[in-house]
């Protein structure tokens, strides 16, 4: 059986969260998922948040805290997940989406200023497999920034809620920050997102949209009690993280392809392990799979997968499934619709080298072995 590229890291206390909920016969949205809300926003240094059923509803959530005009443009990376492009449409608003920083895939300050300079009013912060950008030049251009952590709960970067020279964490930077609670995510609920902001004078504002879900527009307190139990070992899940990272690193380092930024430890977050093949895409896959490692395309699921490239007649690469179940199409079919072409050379570039590899928690000391060893001897 194959080291599949993403699981979910359960462990008995999780079995026993979720039990608990079950025997108290209260499993629908309730106190455990207010209770999750709030450790976590404790963590991220936020006012306030709330837990919903859906990643699309939580973003929604944040962006009516903005109070942006409809037809506003909002910053956009061309690594950002593609599924923003059609919630920013629905809404009235224009995406701008700018070029990445080919070494990392973040977003660049430059481009940032200069969309700035263009009218746009908001900017969308995506940090790309769990990589965080030096934020203090992004926060100081005065925009409404909504954070997305999905892949980086529990990095930190120097921000305006850092004191002397302290790091703040990811999430509680921004106006408002979303998180999804996907199976493959550094936490899970198993579904679901959450939102926060970070201001209390916004909470009302997050209330009075949380209050206009549906009933089943929140996350049940089943979900919840997964969600509690992982969110009191995110620490651990970090700390194995970085140390499944550093022994990755080491074993690429000694074949001819490298590997996308450089994780920083207590900064980034280990979010799978990116490696930037040279060429031979298909070959390095091949190669992987056939010693019992799956690989997947980094950014199969970002705005630039979706979108027409400037330069090219076609679509940039592959749809991929997504993982963790689920298919692409709506998602695909909806981004093109709101998307006809990305001027986007770096972000291309990335998605059709960056390959990523097996890298969380669960993975036993002989599956690190085993990719370790296929990582230094990539064809």
């Amino acid at each position: 059986m194959s080291i599949p590229v993403f699981r979910p890291t359960l462990r008995r206390r999780d079995f026993n969260s979720v039990l608990s909920c079950l025997v108290s016969d209260r499993i629908g949205s309730g106190p455990l998922a207010h209770e999750l809300a709030g450790e976590l926003a404790r963590f991220l240094g936020a006012a306030g948040g709330a837990c919903l059923s859906t990643f699309q509803a939580a973003v929604h959530c944040a962006l009516d805290t903005f109070e942006l005009q409809p037809g506003a443009a909002v910053i956009l990376s061309a690594l950002a997940p593609a599924e923003y492009l059609p919630l920013l449409a629905g809404r009235g608003l224009q995406a701008v989406v700018v070029d990445v920083d080919p070494a990392t895939g973040l977003l660049r300050f430059a481009d940032a200023e200069r969309c700035l300079a263009s009218g746009a009013k908001a900017m969308v912060l995506h940090y790309p497999l769990g990589f965080v950008p030096e934020t203090e030049d992004l926060f100081a251009l005065g925009l409404p920034v909504l954070e997305d952590i999905s892949q980086a709960l529990g990095g930190a970067c120097g921000g305006p809620a850092g004191a002397e020279g302290s790091q703040a964490r990811c999430g509680g930077l921004g106006q408002a920050s979303v998180l999804s609670l996907a199976p493959e995510g550094v936490i899970t609920a198993g579904t679901g997102a959450a939102v926060f902001v970070r201001e209390r004078r916004a909470l009302k504002a997050l209330r009075d949209a949380v209050d206009r879900q549906p009933r089943d527009g929140l996350l049940p307190d089943l979900n919840a009690a997964l969600g509690l139990a992982q969110v009191r070992e995110l620490e651990a899940f970090l700390k194995s993280r970085r140390a499944i990272a550093e022994v990755l690193a080491q074993a690429v380092a000694r074949s001819r392809h490298g590997r996308l930024g450089a994780e920083r430890e207590s900064l980034d977050v280990p979010y799978g392990f990116p490696v930037l093949v040279k060429e031979g895409v298909k070959q390095v896959r091949q190669f992987a799979m056939k010693k019992g490692v799956e690989t997947r395309s980094a950014f199969s699921d970002a705005v630039i997968a979706f979108g027409r490239v400037a330069d090219e007649p076609a679509a940039a690469g592959p749809v991929e499934k997504a993982e963790g179940g689920g298919e692409p199409g709506a998602t695909g079919l909806a981004a093109r619709e709101v998307l006809a072409e990305v001027a986007a050379p770096n972000a291309k570039d990335l998605l059709g080298r960056c390959t990523l590899f097996p890298l969380y928690p669960t993975l036993t000391k002989r599956d690190v072995q085993l990719i370790a060893k296929v990582l230094s001897a990539l064809p």
